[in-house]
């Protein structure tokens, strides 16, 4: 699931961004959750504490202090991926919020095509990087992976282990089901469970027995017999379509 947050004391402008982002990821078959700020210290509180981690940002300067683009800074720095839209009522911080990687600085008011432009802007990146990593909240901090290096996840005792090829094992904050959600609705992998409590990137199966799963780090996990068929098509049908 994709995360944006909108920070704006405009609901007009708010709720623009909010219209075009469902129907733009929709039309992506992405899974989106939308929050939205009418003052920036709202958003800082969250952001202090670490309750969010957005993969979109939609900042509306006009009715912001002058430091923040200082502040936009310290959250680029955190969050080095997330995509960023700027919004203001003049050009006087457009060069400073390219240099931090903006997506897009929009004129307000804005039209509808600007702000859709902007978006399928952050999309298309999303789609270039994320599609290939994805931020995890671990017991030492956020940590990115390569999708591509996931093996499996397996939840024991409500803890959920992510476990690498290169034989690295992850210790997440987030519950399987959230997990599940994030790796499904956003991947170009395919992640399937074969049972109860565990999830597996179906290019990491070396192999499927009757009852049981071998990754290609040499793993073994235990198959569902009763589902064994149906997880053996769905394993096939994503290798074909990657």
């Amino acid at each position: 699931m994709l995360l944006a947050g909108i920070i704006s004391h405009s609901e007009e402008t708010a709720g623009l961004i909010r219209r075009f982002l469902g129907e733009m990821t929709r039309a992506r078959g992405l899974s989106l959750s939308c929050v939205s700020y009418d003052n920036s210290y709202a958003f800082l509180g969250d952001w202090r504490r670490g309750e969010e981690r957005f993969d979109l940002l939609f900042w509306d300067l006009s009715f912001l202090p002058e430091g923040a683009m200082q502040t936009a800074a310290d959250v680029r720095e955190r969050w080095s991926d997330t995509e960023m839209v700027f919004l203001a009522e003049d050009d006087s911080r457009a060069l400073a919020a390219f240099r931090l990687g903006a997506q897009h600085y929009l004129l307000l008011p804005a039209t509808e095509a600007e702000v859709r432009e902007a978006i399928d802007r952050c999309l298309s990146a999303l789609e270039g990087s994320w599609r290939r990593k994805v931020l995890l909240k671990t017991a030492d901090g956020w940590r990115s992976v390569a999708l591509a290096d996931i093996e499996a996840v397996i939840s024991e005792d409500h803890v959920q282990r992510l476990y690498l090829s290169g034989g690295e094992e992850l210790c997440l904050s987030s519950t399987l089901s959230s997990l599940t959600e994030r790796l499904r609705g956003r991947s170009a992998f395919h992640f399937l469970s074969p049972g109860r409590g565990i999830l597996v990137n179906a290019e990491r199966v070396k192999a499927i027995g009757q009852d049981t799963l071998t990754l290609e780090g040499g793993r073994e996990l235990p198959l569902v017999k009763r589902k064994a068929g149906l997880f053996r098509r769905e394993w096939e049908k994503a290798l074909c379509r990657g």
